[in-house]
């Protein structure tokens, strides 16, 4: 992964680190430790890579359908399968595919909530 980019929120630097990934659907509660993400050093915001929205997404997605009121899990410990790598993949081309000036979590996240409920 490449060590830092420019945030486009402030165009300050954002260096690569980790994160807790927590998000609230109602009545599932999923919080993902050691998420890889950039951190802008001026405004805070994150933003993930394509490659870990897929994943996140997956995670989300399976977790909901399972029906579980609370996930913990930490993101360096997730296995997925063949299936769950092609679903991730195909996350992660749509949101590549998607404006390319859209970068942040909070500009996406209701991309991702459409894309996990087709």
């Amino acid at each position: 992964m490449i060590e830092q980019i420019n945030c486009t929120r402030c165009g300050a630097k954002a260096v690569l680190g980790k994160t807790a990934y927590v998000r609230d659907f109602g009545d599932c509660l999923i919080v993902i430790r050691s998420v890889p993400c950039y951190k802008c050093e001026e405004c805070t915001d994150i933003f993930y890579t394509a490659h870990t929205k897929g994943i996140i997404g997956v995670i989300e997605k399976h977790t909901k359908t399972a029906k579980i009121d609370i996930a913990v899990m930490d993101y360096d410990n997730i296995k997925l399968t063949d299936k769950e790598e092609m679903d991730a993949a195909m996350i992660e081309a749509r949101y590549l595919s998607t404006d390319p000036t859209v970068k942040t979590y909070t500009d996406v996240d209701e991309m991702f909530r459409d894309l996990l409920d087709e």
